[in-house]
């Protein structure tokens, strides 16, 4: 039986020109950062940068490997549009996204206005920002793959939408600082949605 054994280079390179933009192409690509998985090492005291460690290691020559340089004060994805957006409470340990930018976008994050970039750092971690994801360290009840969740982990808290209703599931739900797992209404008179008349108390049953 014949042992095949994979070339150390590629054939094409016997050409010193070929081989001269293949290794220029592999050095380009190696240097240029796109995305990697990381966890969050820091975070800013408004809660708007973190530092993260990124979670793929360097395999250099050798064979072995050395850990990515932290990266220091990228700002946090936060969605939104118009006068309203969502955030979420950030951690250390938490683990997301780290994706950069074409060119250095600090001036940018600071006036929010058209500006040059200030260095001629590209495709560097150094210009990007992080994105959260908790990536599969989560449960969806079963029920709930039909609808849109916004739950913690273990699922004990959640908003649930789907074409029919809303479900909200805690242990307390507060709305306009009524705590409405307590609040009661004294015996009176009172209308349900369809006007019939009720009388008694409100509240959770007994």
């Amino acid at each position: 039986m014949t042992t095949f054994t994979s070339p150390r280079k590629n054939p094409n390179d016997d050409d010193l020109l070929t081989g001269l933009f293949n290794i220029f192409e592999k050095y380009i690509q190696k240097t240029i950062e796109k995305c990697l998985p990381v966890k969050v090492i820091a975070i800013s005291e408004d809660g708007k940068y973190v530092d993260v460690q990124p979670q793929i290691l360097v395999v250099l020559s050798d064979k072995k490997n050395k850990p990515r340089p932290v990266v220091k004060g990228i700002p946090i994805f936060t969605y939104g549009a118009g006068n309203f957006f969502m955030s979420f409470k950030i951690e250390v340990g938490d683990t997301g996204w780290i994706i950069s930018n074409d060119r250095d976008i600090s001036t940018f994050l600071q006036t929010k206005q058209l500006e040059p970039p200030p260095t001629a750092r590209f495709h560097d971690f150094s210009n990007g920002f992080f994105l959260p994801d908790v990536i599969d360290d989560y449960t969806i009840d079963p029920a709930d793959r039909d609808s849109l969740v916004i739950q913690n982990k273990e699922g004990t808290v959640k908003l649930t939408l789907n074409d029919n209703q809303i479900t909200i599931v805690a242990p307390t739900v507060v709305i306009n600082d009524v705590d409405f797992s307590t609040h009661t209404h004294g015996a009176g008179d009172y209308m349900d949605a369809e006007g019939r008349a009720l009388s008694g108390d409100s509240g959770p049953p007994e």
